[in-house]
């Protein structure tokens, strides 16, 4: 949907985020999976500046950046990351720069004190000199996944609060796996002063559900096609736009879209489709705007 009430700048390109729970910490088929994965991030139209990824290990990241990976042929990547180790798995948030269109300033991990979830990776990138990048201003980015059980309403909007105060007047994104339930909808993160995209452009929810990208068949006929039907809205990008009084130029959403739907052409016996991650990703377009 085109914005219609700003002024979009046209010698910006555009800057476009991409989020996606890989779910890469899970063994079955985890090598299959990276490539779909990788193959599915290096051609995304249009291609992302930003990724941020959750539930990502070390072999994955290995994968992704190996001599021989589709996804360093074009660009040069800078990886900010965090990894939290558990009994039963070892993964983080990642976030991803293009550096060849964008210069990363600042990067840190930030410990959530509330509820067990694994660090927060925060970025702060501007446009890179002399590029047709050069006009973003400093633009704050966070990979996260909040708390997952369905009773934790009161603890994912905590985990909000205390993320909001590390955001000082640019603008400031959140990305990642909110697991956010329907009785939460009209709380977060409207109310902490984040606007979501997918809502912004006045897009249906239902068009942006992500989870559970799984393979449903009918029990009365064991020959009929599987399909994946996600049925939630868990992953998002929200951002906060910057200071109106000290930038005159604002980033606002263009494009949104999911991504991530398409098997693998590998298949296990009894289960002809497999999918990268058990999450669709999302991938939004954003433009300068002067109001």
């Amino acid at each position: 949907m085109p914005v219609t009430s700003v002024d979009t700048l046209a010698m910006f390109p555009g800057l476009t985020i991409a989020s996606w729970n890989c779910n890469a910490d899970v063994s079955q088929l985890i090598r299959e999976r990276s490539l779909h994965i990788i193959d599915a991030l290096a051609h995304l139209k249009p291609a992302p500046e930003i990724i941020a990824l959750q539930e990502v290990t070390d072999d994955f990241l290995a994968t992704l950046f190996s001599s021989n990976s589709v996804f360093t042929k074009s660009c040069c990547w800078a990886i900010s990351h965090a990894t939290v180790t558990n009994k039963k798995r070892r993964s983080a948030n990642v976030i991803l720069v293009n550096v060849t269109r964008l210069t990363l300033l600042r990067s840190c991990v930030i410990d959530i004190p509330i509820g067990n979830v694994p660090p927060v990776v925060m970025v702060t990138v501007c446009g890179k000199p002399g590029s047709h990048y050069e006009g973003l201003p400093e633009t704050q980015i966070m990979s996260l996944q909040l708390e997952q059980s369905s009773d934790s309403t009161f603890v994912r909007q905590e985990q909000l609060h205390y993320l909001q105060s590390f955001s000082h007047g640019q603008t400031s994104f959140l990305c990642g796996d909110f697991e956010l339930h329907q009785v939460e909808e009209d709380y977060l993160p409207e109310r902490l002063n984040y606007e979501d995209c997918w809502r912004k452009l006045k897009i249906s929810d239902l068009e942006g559900h992500t989870v559970p990208v799984r393979i449903h068949q009918s029990n009365q006929d064991p020959n009929a096609p599987k399909i994946y039907k996600p049925s939630a809205r868990f992953d998002r990008i929200v951002m906060k736009a910057s200071d109106p009084y000290s930038v005159k130029e604002r980033l606002v959403p263009v494009m949104i879209k999911t991504f991530g739907s398409l098997p693998l052409r590998f298949r296990m016996p009894g289960n002809p489709l497999v999918f990268p991650s058990n999450h669709l990703g999302v991938s939004c377009q954003f433009k300068l705007a002067r109001y």
